[in-house]
């Protein structure tokens, strides 16, 4: 019987406030999971936080401007990962 997401999430929680190290990978796979999303949601909570250099700006914004400029103008992620096997052909 597969454990529900908010007994697994319990588990996961248990295993955060306990004073042990956590050894992810003896973690299971949904648990792994919980907390990525978890992770990754505490992060774009907090994205105003994130320093960017004058460089960086410039790198999105030229990237934004290309993009509205040509919308159409894109590759898939299967076609990415193509291009990226390929060696850029």
């Amino acid at each position: 019987m597969a454990s529900s997401p908010t007994s697994l999430y319990e588990g996961a929680a248990q295993l955060i406030h306990s004073s042990q190290p956590i050894r992810v990978d003896s973690l299971s796979v949904a648990v792994r999971i919980l907390l990525a999303q978890d992770l990754w949601d505490s992060v774009a909570a907090d994205q105003d936080s994130i320093d960017l250099t004058d460089e960086q700006r410039a790198e999105i914004d030229r990237r934004l401007a290309r993009f509205e400029a040509d919308p159409q103008n894109v590759l898939t992620w299967e076609q990415a990962k193509a291009k990226l096997h390929s060696g850029g052909q």
